[in-house]
């Protein structure tokens, strides 16, 4: 295995100018184990190779708890928020403290639970397309439809108005944006805690109709979560949940219509369960949209190869690279390629921390483009490729606007 000792500057720009959808060319010229300088000059490690990416992550010698020295904060604002300003969320922590909540969530992400919800989610996509369809023609698909989906579904999923999506929007996006300063961050979090305190005051005694309220009968008042437990893991749930999703929907229909063959498959697809789902992990893998890396710190002396990652030493997972491992995807891994094997993907991370709401999104994803393909089968993009704007400085890739048209 090729490592590098030299620490070598990690770029600003995290993706390449020339096809927004790959990983900075400089990315790819790190080896697979190899120091970088970021933004406050210390020198994690970078991870560029699947192979050591789920090697390393789910060591349990490797810790996502940012309270701890060394840990290679995003942002400024981020290391502030996550520090110094309270927002330390159950999946920032280790142990016991992650186990008891993540053992919470994964009873409400179950998979029978979230194929229970298939009905909902296609009613959804069938209420937004059937919306935007009805008198226009052509339609930006950002704003009228991956984020109207997305959004809509984790509202009833968790027990919110969805009449209270527009405000509560602003606040979860500067809550996760590489572009808030640390006042912005915690004026945003501040306005999702008061939010989310009033409706927990307001739970009712075996009160249904989302995880919020459930969670409030069944885990605050046995004592399992605190209230304070409960308002974070919903604001961590709103912040990334939808937004997430959407990009991806968003980014990966650029990507099909880039590659019209590859959208023409996919409307063959339709029906198909197994080959959708398929789809859905190539979409998934050449996406990509945390691309900021997977952020962890070692707590004890790892020993990789020749090479000891000392305790304390930050460890930067780039999983945009490592889902582009020619190794373990095969040819043209910059392409995509619908048929393609693509499930050892670290989309959604890997090891103990990796995402408790992947299946969620797999659902959704495949609920979305299966309507899509069916009720849009000619679709097109309506602008020129090179004017469309994307989201290269955010926490999560996207694109700003997608306009399409579909006759």
């Amino acid at each position: 295995m090729k490592t590098n000792l030299d620490p070598k500057k990690y770029p600003e720009k995290k993706r390449d100018p020339r096809c927004p959808m790959n990983p900075s060319p400089s990315h790819r010229e790190f080896a697979p184990l190899q120091r970088g300088e970021i933004w406050d000059g210390t020198t994690p490690w970078l991870i560029a190779d699947l192979g050591l990416f789920k090697q390393l992550i789910a060591d349990p010698r490797v810790s996502n708890d940012v309270r701890n020295d060394g840990y290679p904060s995003a942002t400024p604002a981020f290391k502030e928020l996550r520090t110094k300003g309270g927002f330390n969320t159950f999946d920032r922590r280790d142990g016991e403290e992650h186990g008891v909540i993540r053992r919470v969530l994964m009873a409400y992400f179950s998979p029978k639970r979230i194929e229970a919800m298939r009905a909902a989610v296609e009613g959804h996509a069938e209420a937004i397309f059937d919306k935007v369809m009805a008198s226009q023609t052509q339609a930006d698909l950002v704003s009228e439809l991956a984020f109207p989906f997305s959004s809509s579904v984790l509202f009833e999923l968790v027990g919110i108005p969805y009449a209270d999506y527009a405000s509560l929007s602003v606040s979860a996006h500067g809550l996760i944006s590489s572009g808030s300063t640390a006042e912005q961050a915690m004026e945003a979090y501040a306005v999702l805690k008061a939010y989310l305190g009033d409706m927990i005051d307001r739970v009712e005694p075996g009160q249904s109709g989302g995880i919020l309220a459930t969670m409030v009968n069944e885990q605050l008042r046995s004592g399992v979560m605190t209230r304070e437990e409960i308002i974070d893991t919903i604001s961590l749930m709103i912040a990334g949940g939808y937004e997430t999703t959407a990009n991806t929907i968003s980014l990966a229909t650029f990507a099909l219509l880039q590659q019209p063959d590859q959208y023409s498959d996919l409307v063959t697809c339709a029906g198909d369960a197994a080959a959708m789902r398929g789809a859905v992990e190539e979409l998934l893998r050449i996406t990509s949209v945390t691309h900021f890396g997977r952020r962890r710190v070692a707590t004890q002396d790892i020993e990789v190869g020749e090479v000891t990652i000392k305790a304390g030493e930050g460890i930067i997972f780039l999983e945009d690279v490592s889902n582009r491992d020619p190794a373990v995807f095969g040819a043209n891994p910059d392409k995509v390629n619908i048929r393609r094997d693509a499930r050892r993907h670290v989309t959604f991370a890997y090891g103990p921390h990796a995402c408790a709401g992947n299946l969620l999104a797999r659902l959704e994803l495949n609920v979305f483009f299966q309507t899509l393909v069916r009720k849009m089968p000619d679709l097109k993009l309506a602008t020129d490729p090179g004017k469309l704007v994307f989201l290269e400085e955010a926490q999560v890739f996207g694109v700003r606007e997608l306009p399409v048209r579909w006759a």
